[in-house]
């Protein structure tokens, strides 16, 4: 019984923290589908499987129950709140002490989301709320307001306007079904209006000069900032949110800006916000920390600080992940900007402190390092495939390649053994198995963002595909989107090859 296997022990009571395994990721893009402003539709059906599946093998993590308790209410309205309910209770009392996520603030984020989209779902829908007329339900949902005081180490009541609507029904009568129908169509419609009328970015059908241009860029960049403000509000920690303010910093920038003896005519940040963010980083407020300092960026993206200071609040408090990204998002930008940590501000406020120059200088170094590892260590793994290969036929040589990528101890030996293995298919002229591979390397690409954490690695992958593919034997327009990154990542590399 799935509800049994949930609540069982894992190995160290709690298991493994799972946050960055692919299933929890594929969860993760589903569930945000549920709030995103594309209107993609969730695969509800997907998520409770693969929640199913973490939190009975895998781990305990609280996030994963809450989706889970949540998707059985979405799938089966009120009854799969019924289903679902005690369990979640019990998880709860049983693990609460030792369960992932550790950071409280992830805590109580994923349930001040709870209780938002359950409300929300709730509210707007008359035949749910024609469904609460159960005594017993309002008791599980004040139990399940108590078990979330512990995890949110607060006195706050949970779920008041469900135990509202619940009274409600308690003392009105059954209303006419067809009259619900009617009342909820008009609701839904007059909600998808508004929801239609707050998100749509007005821009006319085309841009004929500058001026239109730069307008809905600048709605473009206003929106943009508010999605960002939204996903940090929610969870500083947000991968949308870091991407945005770096995508509304970065921009505008074509060049280093001009400069007599190294003083721009570009403005500081304001002293006060500078100090602010200081302050809050020595309190050990990170949160406040850093949501102060991604909106300085926006503003001001030469503020060079505000990345260092972003990093150090991920790094301290544990989302590798995310502090690598901004990392090397900051050094490929000061990589091609020569001369700009020489720079200062019209005040004489440098772009980049003494102590932010001197993290920059040993990452840098770290870095070299880390890429003639890399070499050797990826001529040794070609080297071991080129010699199999040799000496083996071809069945045996594609087992060969299928026990490497699963057996691989890094995210580049992996992409590194998959084009290889694009090659040795391309080799032996099996254009079909090649075509499909190379959608599924494209994928991967995206789905890791390849394109920011190793922009090397993908751009040798990005150059055998376009000198291996024609646009006339896979997709031109793909072939034209693969040239259009390598000249991103690579620009000389891209020099080089022709498409014509």
């Amino acid at each position: 019984m799935i509800r049994k296997s949930i609540l069982q022990e894992i190995n160290d009571v709690v298991g493994k923290d799972c946050k960055y395994e692919d299933s929890y990721l594929n969860i993760e893009i589903e569930i945000d589908k549920i709030s995103s402003v594309t209107q993609d539709t969730c695969d509800f059906r997907t998520v409770l499987s693969e929640c199913e599946t973490l939190l009975s093998k895998d781990t305990k993590d609280f996030k994963i129950a809450t989706w889970w308790f949540y998707t059985n209410f979405k799938i089966n309205q009120i009854e799969g709140l019924k289903y679902s309910i005690d369990c979640f209770i019990e998880f709860i009392n049983k693990f609460y002490t030792s369960f992932y996520p550790k950071s409280k603030i992830s805590k109580t984020n994923i349930i001040e989301w709870l209780e938002t989209t359950l409300t929300k779902e709730i509210e707007n829908n008359l035949n749910l709320q024609n469904s609460l007329k159960d005594s017993e339900l309002e008791c599980k949902i004040l139990d399940l307001s108590l078990a979330l005081k512990k995890v949110s180490e607060t006195n706050r009541d949970y779920f008041k306007t469900i135990l509202k609507l619940i009274k409600k029904q308690e003392l009105t009568p059954k209303i006419n079904k067809e009259k619900i129908e009617v009342v909820e169509t008009i609701k839904v419609a007059d909600e998808k209006q508004i929801n239609e009328n707050k998100f749509e970015l007005k821009i006319d059908d085309t841009i004929t000069n500058d001026f239109d241009a730069n307008k809905v860029l600048r709605s473009i960049k206003k929106s943009a900032s508010s999605l960002s403000d939204y996903y940090r509000q929610k969870d500083y920690s947000n991968f949308k949110s870091i991407r945005i303010t770096r995508f509304i910093s970065l921009i505008d920038i074509e060049d280093i800006p001009t400069s007599q003896e190294n003083k721009t005519q570009i403005q500081a940040p304001l002293i006060e916000d500078l100090q602010s963010v200081e302050k809050l980083f020595k309190q050990n407020k990170y949160d406040e920390a850093l949501n102060l300092s991604e909106k300085i960026l926006e503003d001001c993206p030469f503020w060079l600080d505000g990345h260092f200071y972003t990093y150090q609040i991920l790094e301290k408090t544990n989302y590798i992940k995310q502090a690598n990204e901004v990392k090397l998002e900051l050094l490929n930008f000061i990589e091609l900007k020569k001369g700009i940590l020489n720079l200062t501000f019209a005040d004489g406020t440098p772009f980049a402190s003494l102590k932010t120059k001197t993290w920059i200088d040993k990452e840098n170094k770290n870095r070299d390092k880390e890429e003639f590892k890399e070499v050797n260590e990826e001529k040794n793994i070609v080297d071991e495939i080129h010699n199999f290969i040799s000496n083996n036929n071809e069945e045996e040589s594609i087992s060969f390649f299928e026990e490497k990528i699963s057996l691989s101890k890094s995210m580049e030996e992996k992409f590194n053994t998959k084009v290889e293995f694009l090659k040795f298919v391309v080799s032996i002229s099996r254009r079909d198995i090649a075509n499909i591979y190379l959608e599924h390397i494209l994928d991967e690409i995206k789905y890791f963002n390849l394109d920011s954490w190793n922009p090397k690695l993908v751009s040798r992958i990005y150059s055998f595909i376009l000198t291996n593919f024609r646009s006339s034997e896979y997709h031109k327009d793909k072939i034209e989107e693969v040239y259009k990154k390598l000249c991103i990542v690579d620009i000389h590399q891209a020099y080089k090859i022709n498409l014509k």
